[in-house]
């Protein structure tokens, strides 16, 4: 995405639903840690299209649960990004803090909905596409409904781009999944944007996922998917989550 941070703002706003996401998809659930409850996701995050190639090596994704029904979050990722022609530029990308407030909860003809505002802190370097320059915000809302080995959740937001030449834009995805074994849940995404930067196309994409239960306290996590259309982007999630305290998985 070169060097020039409206040329990052592209890069960013095809990666930030990854950031902003409910490992492994880009759509963010609904869950929480509960209270006092540490779920900690460390995957190493690809994309990659005929213009950049980039890599999250890795995401440090942490989440507390303050309450069972409210989170904290902080997302700090380590970047690679490199262009055709260009040396490729190492470090600390852009730092996203935020909270989780799951404020209706599910019943039997209702899903549970949370809201999830996120603040993205420019603590990349701009000058070397590892950061956007500016600040931004994002704004989803959640919503998610069980029914026995199936789940359905899907989210919209807003984002707030003040990097120069970035644009605000709307985002939405859904995911499927299905429990086939205990411990073992496969799924299917679909997800888009509208334009993230002045003159550019919406983008969509979709993505398959797995997740594999090793331990109460140790799950793995994996997704592929590609570009509906534009830019043909490939991006692939893979990683571990850590779960601690009254936040770990039963294997019952």
């Amino acid at each position: 995405m070169g060097h020039k941070p409206a040329a990052f703002c592209l890069l960013f706003a095809a990666t930030v639903l990854i950031l902003a996401a409910g490992p492994p998809y880009t759509t963010d659930d609904t869950e929480t840690p509960r209270r006092r409850g540490w779920e900690i996701n460390l995957p190493i995050v690809l994309a990659r299209s005929k213009a950049m190639r980039q890599a999250q090596i890795p995401l440090f994704d942490l989440n507390f649960g303050l309450t069972d029904n409210f989170q904290l979050d902080l997302e700090i990722p380590v970047y690679r990004v490199s262009r055709p022609g260009q040396a490729a530029a190492t470090g600390l990308g852009d730092v996203m803090v935020g909270i989780k407030w799951r404020f209706l909860e599910e019943s039997k003809n209702r899903p549970q909905v949370a809201f999830y505002p996120q603040v993205c802190l420019p603590t990349g370097n701009a000058g070397k596409g590892l950061g956007a320059g500016k600040a931004c915000y994002i704004f989803p809302v959640s919503a998610e409904k069980n029914w026995g080995k199936w789940t359905a959740y899907a989210n919209v937001g807003y984002a707030v781009q003040k990097a120069a030449g970035a644009s605000n834009y709307f985002y939405y995805g859904a995911v499927v999944t299905r429990e086939i074994t205990k411990g073992l849940e496969i799924g299917a995404e679909i997800f888009a944007n509208a334009a993230a930067l002045a003159g550019t196309a919406p983008q969509d994409g979709f993505n398959i996922g797995a997740e594999l239960q090793i331990s109460r306290s140790l799950v793995l996590l994996a997704s592929a998917g590609r570009a509906f259309h534009g830019a043909g982007t490939f991006q692939a999630y893979i990683g571990i989550q850590i779960l601690t305290g009254s936040n770990r998985k039963s294997r019952t």
